[in-house]
């Protein structure tokens, strides 16, 4: 396991393969909770530390399950 990906573990840990399964954990709070936790447990290899409290919201598609992103070029994915 590398820290730095540690989100794909989670992803695998609760057996979501897709964007439903995605989304069904995501409202569940007990699951919410233990991602918020593996998030903080994982703070030291963020890029940028947590600095406040409250949700956080990262947009993007780095975590794509639609199978949508299909250019891999910098100035594609940062948008």
């Amino acid at each position: 396991m590398d820290a730095n990906f540690w989100i794909f573990d989670w992803l695998e840990d609760m057996s979501i393969e897709t964007e439903a399964d995605l989304r069904i954990a995501l409202g569940k709070p007990d699951l919410l909770e233990g991602l918020r936790a593996k998030a903080r447990a994982n703070e030291p290899t963020c890029r940028a530390p947590i600095l406040a409290k409250g949700i956080r919201v990262m947009a993007g598609r780095a975590i794509d399950l639609s199978g949508e992103l299909d250019c891999w070029e910098w100035s594609c994915r940062i948008r």
